[in-house]
């Protein structure tokens, strides 16, 4: 069950980068993009929904209206046209379905967090809740046709670099070498100039799981990911493995 959960937000990350990226084009267009909205700032947002923490959390039934509400806007990509959009759609059922077998729990299963704000630059990653099975999952998107030159210099990248290494571990190993592309893309600051200097994008990750496990503190962390995403989900683990204030594995 865990994998076959794991490898339905895996994808899930992709099909959502999809519809952000048709909101963003429809707002630069002057178009509606109905459900889904992206400020200037670059966020998103669900439309007419008046409270903050719901208007960036989304089920999986919130997630296939977007997509039947914004057809034409969407159709563009061959995901979401015929079959592919078949699959998609029945994917979404799928998960909903799994989520309401637990009709006890007010939104059971939810994407809280997606960021691909600079993923020209930066990895893209989204954060789950399964209230079901108590598990906050941190997803990461693999190699993508968005941000194909980002992802493949990453992916090219294999030269190895030495690591930070965690607090938790001083002492026990002299050093750490990683995939340089994959360490990159975790540990590298972010591009965002309204972040504090320094901050890397793991920083961003960690400030994530942190705030969504103190509603929850007791549910499990997990990371996972497709291709690229992987790999990245691989260092994530191991360095949220170090952290004090976070359960283990």
């Amino acid at each position: 069950c865990e994998m076959r959960d794991m490898a339905a937000i895996s994808f899930l990350v992709y099909q959502f980068g999809y519809i952000v990226d048709a909101a963003r084009r429809a707002k630069k267009n002057g178009e509606t993009f109905v459900g889904l909205d992206v400020d200037d700032g670059d966020m998103l947002a669900k439309t007419e929904v008046g409270d903050s923490e719901l208007s960036r959390s989304f089920t999986p039934a919130e997630i296939k209206k977007v997509i039947e509400d914004n057809a034409e806007a969407l159709s563009s990509k061959s995901d979401f046209r015929g079959d592919s959009l078949k699959g998609i759609k029945s994917g979404l059922d799928k998960m909903q379905a799994r989520a309401d077998e637990a009709p006890h729990i007010e939104r059971p299963l939810t994407l809280d967090e997606f960021d691909d704000k600079f993923q020209k630059k930066e990895c893209v990653y989204g954060v789950t809740r399964d209230s079901a099975n108590k598990r906050i999952t941190v997803v990461f998107r693999g190699t993508d046709e968005l941000a194909f030159a980002s992802n493949w210099k990453a992916n090219a990248s294999i030269i190895k670099k030495n690591a930070s290494l965690p607090v938790a571990l001083n002492g026990t190993l002299e050093s750490l070498a990683f995939h340089t592309g994959f360490y990159d893309y975790i540990f590298d600051e972010t591009v965002d100039d309204t972040d504090a200097a320094g901050t890397t994008k793991y920083d961003a990750i960690l400030s994530d799981v942190k705030s969504l496990h103190a509603k929850y503190p007791d549910y499990k962390i997990y990371t996972t990911g497709h291709s690229l995403g992987g790999a990245l989900s691989i260092i994530a683990a191991f360095y949220l493995a170090c952290e004090p204030d976070l359960p283990k594995p």
